[in-house]
């Protein structure tokens, strides 16, 4: 972990990005849209759509995430963004907001397959808190997946409850016994 560094998605290391999402877009061509989009718009969209919205945002200099990298290869990849950003999150039954606070969200990860398994996660969640304090941020939400059982890898891109525990944050709220909505404050 000691070689291990955490950059701001950006066009600087957007090659980066892309070789970690690799030609499929990481799950199923999402490039880390769906949070992004009206469920219709999801439906309507593919791999190159999704990645060249992507690609509009980094160019736009928006947050959408970040990326771990181990030396000059990006091997995790946590998004974040405003709340009110993930168009998604409005939606969604069990993840309606409990409050009118300005909150980030963290709703995803990806890991290169070569490093599951092997804290990567936790290791960004604690990056994303220390860029929260960096840029004057004061909730952090997100939406894990809790589960005593080994899953597929494709079903934990949410992140596991326990491990957002260690890192400090709390369960706000459980409308869903496998996803409770979970906050770290910073202030």
């Amino acid at each position: 972990m000691e070689s291990l560094r955490i950059e701001s998605l950006s066009t600087k290391n957007w090659a980066a990005f892309e070789q970690l999402f690799g030609k499929k877009g990481a799950c199923s061509g999402c490039w880390c849209m769906y949070f992004r989009m009206k469920s219709a718009d999801w439906k309507a969209s593919n791999a190159d759509t999704n990645y060249k919205n992507m690609q509009t945002l980094v160019r736009n200099n928006q947050t959408t995430g970040l990326l771990v990298f181990d030396g000059e290869q990006a091997i995790g990849w946590c998004a974040i963004s405003p709340r009110k950003e993930y168009v998604k999150l409005a939606t969604a039954r069990t993840l309606q907001p409990i409050d009118d606070q300005e909150v980030w969200s963290i709703p995803c990860f990806f890991i290169h397959k070569d490093y599951r398994g092997k804290g990567i996660s936790r290791f960004l969640i604690n990056g994303a808190i220390q860029w929260a304090k960096e840029n004057d941020i004061h909730i952090l939400e997100a939406y894990p997946t809790r589960t005593d059982k080994r899953q597929p890898d494709t079903f934990m891109y949410y992140g596991v409850a326990n491990v957002f525990e260690r890192c400090g944050f709390k369960i706000v709220k459980e409308d869903s016994p496998s996803r409770p909505m979970m906050r770290y404050y910073l202030t």
